[in-house]
């Protein structure tokens, strides 16, 4: 669920209004997760500050990582794929003497598709580029960093 908002943002290129249900969705997500990882360290008897810092640590890790690094990854890239295939160039290039070789159709869907086929590809790097970010940050401070 914490991806849901890159489903949004690739399947906004058509259709605007998926986009901010789709972040309320993902945001919902993190919300849920900061609870459970503060109920969990709760449940093993840690301090108000070990539960604060775990809750702080995971509310912003998941806002990071699961929802504005790839939020704007999956806008910029389906965004910039749109206007590529949208663009007068790329209809030139690929127009034979029989017509358009991409049809009305691939224009208006390769961005959607090649936006859903990057969030898999993201996932990963993106996670680990917000585990870097917090431990040279945050973490260091509050002397957590994993």
């Amino acid at each position: 669920l914490g991806y849901t908002n890159e489903v949004g943002e690739s399947f906004g290129v058509l259709y605007p209004h998926f986009i901010l249900p789709s972040y309320i969705v993902a945001i919902t997500y993190v919300l849920a997760d900061t609870l459970d990882k503060g109920l969990l360290a709760h449940s093993r008897g840690e301090g108000p500050r070990s539960i604060a810092m775990q809750c702080g640590d995971c509310l912003i890790f998941q806002t990071l990582a699961s929802v504005i690094f790839p939020g704007l990854t999956i806008k910029i890239f389906a965004r910039s794929v749109k206007a590529l295939v949208s663009s007068a160039a790329v209809t030139r290039a690929v127009t034979s003497a029989a017509g358009p070789v991409l049809g009305p159709s691939v224009v208006k869907w390769t961005p959607t598709a090649l936006g859903l086929a990057l969030v898999p590809c993201i996932v990963r790097p993106l996670d680990l580029l917000t585990h870097k970010c917090l431990n040279l940050t945050l973490r260091r401070h509050w002397g957590s960093g994993r």
